[in-house]
C-alpha cells in the first residue's frame, strides 16, 4: 500500500508563546522546574526510573502550572502528548513504519486528538471566564488588601497568571484577526511541544555524561554552584554529542538550488523529500574548532538543538532554563550511576532509564 505524505495537524503554540512569554517569567520557570525536580529527585530515596518519573513529569507540570493547561490528570496529558508527537513526527511515509504500526499509531492519535479536542474546548471556556469575570474582580480586591498588606510590612499577593489566560487576555486587529479555532490549537501545542522532546534530551545529556565518568565529575563540581552558566553551557555540549535527533526530513516548499557557483551546484524541484544532517553539521570544522572535542566554551550562534532561524524552536527560552536545570538537579547526585541502558523500546521516544545514587543531601546545590 502506497501511503500518502501526511500533512500535520500541529501548530505548536507558536503565534502566542512568544508573545506571551514575559522576560521576567524565565527565571520563575527555572525555579519552579528546580522546585519540582528537588522534589521528585529527593523523594525516590536513591532510585529512580527517570523517564516515567522525572524527565516526561517535570515538563508536564510546567505545562500546568505555567502555560495553565490545569483540571486534568498529568498521565492523560502525558498520553496525549505521546501520540500526537509519535504521528505528527514519526509516522511520516518516509518513517518506514509496518503498515500495522502505522494504523495503530494513527488510531491511537485520533483518539486522543478527540479527547484532547474536548479538553481545549472546556479549559478556553473556563478560563475566558476567569479572564473577564472572575479576575476583573479579584484584581480590585487585590489591589485593595495589597495597600493595607504593604502597610503592614507584609510582601503583596499575586494574582493566578498563566500562558493561557494571557492569550486570551490579547487584543489583535481586525486585519490580523485570530479564530477561537487557531487559538485552541496554539492552547493545545504548549503540551505536545513540551514534554516528549524535552524528556529526550534530559535523558541524553545525563545518559551522556554518565557515560564519560571525567566529564560527569566536571559536571557534578558545575552544578553545585549557585551560578548555573558553567552547567548551562556543559547540558549545550553534551547536546552537540547527543542531540534531540541526529537527522530530520524535510519537504522542499519550492525549487531550490543547493551549493550555487560550487562544483556540487545541485538544484532540486519543490516537493522534493530531503534528508538534513543536524549532528553532522554540529562537527563541521569549518564552523566548529576541534569539533571532536568537548569544549562548553564554543560560540553558541551555530548550535542546531533548538533548529535556527525561521525554523528555531519556538520554546527556546523555556526549554533553555527547564533543560539545564532538570539535569543539574540530577547530575550533582552522590555516586550517581546507571543500572539499565537508555531503552527506547523500538520506539522513537527513551522509555525506560534506570538510576542509583547515594541518598544525602548537598547543600551546596540550591
Amino acid at each position: 500500500m502506497l501511503r500518502k505524505k501526511k500533512r500535520s495537524c500541529l501548530i505548536v503554540g507558536g503565534d502566542h508563546l512568544q508573545w506571551n512569554t514575559h522576560r521576567d517569567d524565565i527565571p520563575r520557570i527555572r525555579q519552579l522546574v528546580r522546585e519540582v525536580s528537588k522534589e521528585i529527585i529527593e523523594g525516590a530515596n536513591g532510585k529512580l526510573e527517570i523517564i516515567s518519573q522525572y524527565s516526561r513529569m517535570v515538563p508536564v507540570i510546567m505545562v500546568q502550572k505555567y502555560f495553565g493547561l490545569d483540571g486534568v490528570d498529568r498521565k492523560k496529558m502525558l498520553e496525549w502528548s505521546y501520540w500526537s508527537q509519535y504521528d505528527s513526527f514519526y509516522n511520516q511515509h518516509f518513517d518506514l513504519n509496518a503498515e500495522e504500526k502505522y494504523e495503530c499509531i494513527e488510531i491511537e492519535h485520533k483518539r486522543c486528538h478527540k479527547e484532547f479536542s474536548e479538553y481545549i474546548k472546556s479549559l478556553i471556556i473556563r478560563k475566558l471566564i476567569e479572564v473577564k469575570i472572575k479576575d476583573r474582580g479579584r484584581k480590585v480586591w487585590v489591589t485593595l488588601s495589597n495597600a493595607l498588606r504593604v502597610k503592614m510590612g507584609m510582601e503583596p499577593r499575586q494574582l493566578k497568571d498563566d500562558i493561557v489566560k494571557r492569550m486570551l487576555g490579547t487584543s489583535f486587529v481586525k486585519q490580523i484577526g485570530f479564530p477561537m479555532q487557531r487559538l485552541g490549537a496554539n492552547v493545545g501545542g504548549l503540551l505536545v511541544g513540551s514534554v516528549e522532546t524535552s524528556s529526550k534530551v534530559v535523558a541524553h545529556v545525563v545518559d551522556f555524561f554518565i557515560k564519560h565518568p571525567e566529564l560527569l565529575k566536571k559536571a557534578k563540581a558545575a552544578a553545585v554552584k549557585e551560578e548555573t552558566a558553567e552547567i548551562d553551557s556543559m547540558v549545550w555540549e553534551a547536546l552537540r554529542f547527543e542531540p534531540v535527533s541526529p537527522y530530520l526530513f524535510r519537504q522542499l516548499s519550492k525549487d531550490y538550488t543547493f551549493g550555487r557557483g560550487s562544483e556540487r551546484e545541485v538544484t532540486l524541484p519543490k516537493g522534493t523529500t530531503i534528508l538534513t544532517l543536524i549532528q553532522s553539521a554540529m562537527f563541521d570544522s569549518r564552523v566548529y574548532e576541534n569539533p571532536d572535542e568537548f569544549n562548553p566554551e564554543r560560540d553558541w550562534s551555530h548550535h542546531l538543538t533548538y533548529g535556527l532561524g525561521e525554523h528555531e524552536c519556538l520554546g527556546k527560552q523555556i526549554g533553555m532554563a527547564m533543560i539545564p536545570e532538570m539535569v543539574r538537579q540530577l547530575i550533582f547526585r552522590e555516586n550517581l550511576q546507571a543500572v539499565s541502558s537508555l531503552d527506547y523500546k523500538d520506539g522513537p521516544f527513551p522509555e525506560e532509564y534506570h538510576l542509583l545514587w547515594n541518598d544525602s543531601r548537598i547543600n551546596g546545590c540550591v
